[in-house]
Formats: structure tokens, sequence, C-alpha cells
């Protein structure tokens, strides 16, 4: 479900910030970047803390987290929901702990950072999104989304096999 790979170099242009919410009961994003696999969803109703909106699509997600360090990290979420108008990208904890993550805090100069982990694969939710007036704030992950080049591809070599299905038809063979 979850891929990993380590390695160093962050960019940070194009780049997502998803929350760790405890309370979302699946993963939500607003837009489809990054996005494969997608089903168009119709008449799919979503209850958020803005009241009810719709889900235009499901699917698979892909992107590199930018860790605090320094350090990119693969990423991969599957039956991700497109929440169009959504304002924060919501990453599922509860969804990480059905499917046996563990939930862990842990202290680094004096700052909280959340982690997920499931054996030896960690992803850590290193970025303080927003405060509140009680001195709380929101846990973050900063992500970039893959560009998707097998979609492209895959699309590619279906024209390419439809064209070649006309030539096919048109000799008569």
């Amino acid at each position: 479900e979850h891929d990993l790979m380590t390695s160093y170099c962050a960019h940070n242009d194009n780049t997502e910030m998803w929350i760790g919410d405890t309370g979302a009961t699946c993963h939500m994003k607003s837009s489809t970047e990054g996005m494969y696999e997608l089903e168009k969803w119709d008449n799919i109703k979503i209850d958020t803390a803005n009241g009810s909106t719709s889900v235009t699509y499901i699917g698979k997600y892909k992107g590199d987290v930018l860790c605090a360090d320094g350090k990119i990290k693969k990423i991969m979420m599957k039956d991700v929901k497109v929440v169009p108008g959504l304002v924060k990208n919501l990453f599922s904890l509860s969804t990480v702990m059905r499917n046996d993550w563990d939930l862990l805090t842990e202290t680094r100069n004096n700052v909280k950072v959340l982690k997920i982990k499931k054996g030896n694969v960690e992803y850590e939710f290193d970025r303080e999104v927003s405060k509140n007036a009680n001195g709380g704030y929101l846990m973050g992950m900063q992500i970039k989304p893959t560009k998707n080049e097998e979609k492209k591809k895959s699309k590619h070599e279906e024209k390419t096999q439809k064209l070649k299905k006309i030539e096919y038809e048109e000799k008569g063979n």
C-alpha cells in the first residue's frame, strides 16, 4: 500500500500539504494532481467540518514526501477521494491505523513530530501547519505529487493500438 525510498535533495515547487487527521474517514484532496487509476463518482456525498460536499473521483495518489530534514520518501496512497473545494488535503490517520500502522509521537528539539510506522516504513508529519489560541497546532506532511508518466504512456499506447486496429480493418484483414 505504501512504498518507501529514501534519498536526498528536496524541491519545494508544486508541493501539497497533507494534514494528519484522526477524524477523517478517508484520504481526501481537492484536485486530481498526482492521481491515477481514477474512477468518476456521481451523486456521492461526504460530510466535512463545513457540511456535506460531493466526491468527484476516487483513485490512487503518488508523491514524494519532502521531510523537514531534507530527505525524500516515496509514498503511494489508495482510495483517495477528490473533493473539490476542500481547503486542506486530509491524510486519514484512522485509515492507516485500521491497516495496522502505528501512530507515534516523538519530541525533537522541543518540537513534537507525529509519525506513522509499519515495519521498517515510516512517515512523519513534521510541519506545523496552523496554531490555535490554546497553543495546539495541526501537523502536516509536505508532498510533491508525482507526474504520472505511465498514465500518459498507456493513453499513447491505447491510441496506437486503436490506429493499428483501424489500419488493419481498412486493409480488409
